[in-house]
């Protein structure tokens, strides 16, 4: 059997990935697996079992897979648990971690269809969906009443994970994963702080500056590139849920061109945002092959640009120029130097897509 650490050393950074979820999820994995205490207050709290029901034939793991059939993908949820309740029946539980990632196509429907085979079995099912950030999944709630055994479908956030681990804190491991946690500020602190009322007393001006940084000349030219306009309903919405402050023009089912601002995620300063400037394509699209090519091709003759998510069909994958925004703030007009970065990212999606005509484009110019 593999330790924690040679798991977690699997996963150490790499150019343009974080493997904090992938962390997060062994360590959670691992104290679940070693506490069954911790393991029993979960299944408790978000009330798979009753409070005087125990439990036996404890097994706990991760990268499980699920196989494939003609009509979907081969799917591996992020952590198994197995056991048998005290009236000798079998449960089986899927959970899923994001923190600063999205679910992908149809993830949580393909896992909640492969419960329902596995209850039709006997065994009862549940799926635990774990966010940082709230991530509304009433659809998903729907499906599972509506499964003919209704699998239970639960929400939580870390924050509310990391107060039910607070309990067993005595625990090294947990005492040490707790203090990660609060680090990665997984644990959300439920308070205010000075600085907190400050930013919020300004929070019109910052938005205000983000957008003036995405307008004028650059908006003319994401608009011409894109065959789109922006959307701040939709900038407002990706801030609150994914950390990034952006706008998104979808050229054909998410083969995708994207500008803005990241504000969570694997930063090139921890303390300031990033700058961006992206195209990506979904999981699966129909001509990823031919996308992602392309992405290749030109990320390799251009240093500016780099790659992510191009070997894995699972993944959303793409090519994205950056820079760190205190890189920018460097003389009296910071908006200017924003601007202006912004329009040389969109000058090379403009070439790029000169070059590749032949991808989905929406505007064909």
């Amino acid at each position: 059997m593999e330790s924690l650490f040679l798991k977690l050393f699997r996963y150490r950074e790499r150019k343009n990935r974080s493997p904090e979820e992938d962390f997060m999820t062994e360590l959670l994995a691992y104290i679940l697996k070693n506490h069954t205490e911790s393991l029993l207050s979960v299944l408790r709290e978000l009330k798979v079992i009753k409070q005087d029901v125990e439990i036996s034939n404890i097994y706990v793991d991760t990268q499980y897979i699920i196989k494939g059939t003609e009509n979907t993908c081969e799917s591996r949820p992020d952590i198994i648990i197995r056991f048998k309740d005290c009236g000798k029946k079998q449960h089986f539980i899927l959970m899923e971690n994001k923190i600063d990632s999205q679910e992908g196509i149809n993830q949580l429907s393909r896992y909640l269809s492969y419960l329902n085979e596995q209850n039709e079995k006997g065994t009862m099912g549940a799926l635990i969906y774990l966010t940082k950030n709230y991530d509304n999944k009433e659809y998903i709630r729907n499906m599972s009443l509506d499964t003919e055994h209704q699998i239970k479908f639960i929400q939580i956030r870390w924050w509310q994970l990391y107060q039910i681990l607070k309990r067993y804190q005595e625990v090294e491991i947990i005492r040490e994963t707790l203090k990660f946690m609060k680090e990665k500020g997984l644990s959300m602190s439920r308070k205010f702080s000075e600085m907190d009322v400050k930013a919020f007393m300004n929070v019109n001006r910052i938005k205000e500056m983000l957008q003036e940084g995405l307008g004028g000349a650059v908006e003319e030219k994401y608009n011409l590139i894109t065959g789109t306009r922006y959307s701040i309903t939709s900038a407002d919405a990706e801030l609150r849920n994914t950390g990034r402050y952006i706008y998104m023009a979808n050229q054909k089912d998410w083969f995708w061109i994207g500008i803005g601002y990241w504000v969570d995620g694997n930063l090139i300063n921890k303390e300031y945002p990033d700058l961006k400037v992206i195209i990506g394509v979904k999981p699966y699209h129909e001509e990823r092959d031919k996308i992602i090519k392309a992405f290749k091709d030109f990320s390799y003759s251009n240093e500016l640009w780099s790659s992510f998510g191009l070997e894995d069909e699972e993944s959303w994958a793409g090519i994205w120029r950056r820079i760190s925004l205190k890189d920018l703030l460097v003389d009296d007009d910071h908006i200017g130097n924003i601007q202006q970065w912004f329009l040389e990212g969109l000058e090379d999606v403009e070439e790029f897509k000169n070059r590749y005509p032949k991808l989905p484009w929406r505007a064909n110019n």
